[in-house]
């Protein structure tokens, strides 16, 4: 039986910790009953360390740092993208294993809602719920184009997603990732 308290994953690294603060006091603020999972690659400054630890107080939550190897995203195209953007794929992995589902959000995301409903949509049969990618709010930034990328196959918006562990670990999505990186750069 799923734990019906919103379960919060971010990634970051140094360069984004305050960043990451900011989104999750907007999360923290708007979903009260919230908890955090922190995904990084290199320790923080004991600055950024104390202001997670006043996060956790003022909010009376949790946030767990999980801290990951860069070495297993060797190679990976970081094109204009940092190492903290491949964490998610983790997420089945490192997470603890009671955990159905989390909730992704990059760190430049500010939450200004309830996400209850969200949060306990169905997801039975689903890898993920996210937000279709849509260039009609921004018709001269076409991310199918300037990623020369196969406009059928789909595109969204990998910033939010309610992504659904049982089916990435059934799936074993993060090998499947790494395939994925590792055979686009043989390609090259």
């Amino acid at each position: 039986m799923r734990n019906s308290k919103l379960k919060i994953l971010v990634s970051t690294d140094k360069k984004y910790a305050p960043y990451c603060g900011v989104t999750l006091t907007s999360c923290f603020i708007s979903n009260p009953e919230s908890e955090a999972y922190v995904l990084i690659g290199e320790r923080l400054a004991k600055k950024d360390m104390k202001r997670f630890s006043q996060l956790e107080k003022r909010f009376n939550t949790k946030i767990h740092f999980i801290y990951v190897s860069n070495e297993l995203f060797n190679g990976a195209p970081l094109l204009m993208w940092s190492l903290p953007m491949y964490y998610r794929l983790l997420a089945p992995t490192v997470l603890p294993e009671e955990l159905d589902r989390i909730l992704y959000l990059d760190c430049d995301i500010v939450v200004n809602d309830d996400l209850t409903e969200f949060w306990n949509m169905d997801m039975s049969d689903h890898s993920a719920a996210v937000v279709i990618e849509s260039d009609s709010y921004a018709p001269n930034f076409n991310h199918i184009k300037r990623l020369n990328y196969d406009a059928s196959l789909g595109y969204f918006n990998s910033g939010m997603m309610l992504i659904n562990l049982e089916f990435w670990r059934k799936m074993n999505v993060f090998q499947q990732g790494i395939d994925y990186l590792r055979n686009k750069l043989n390609e090259k």
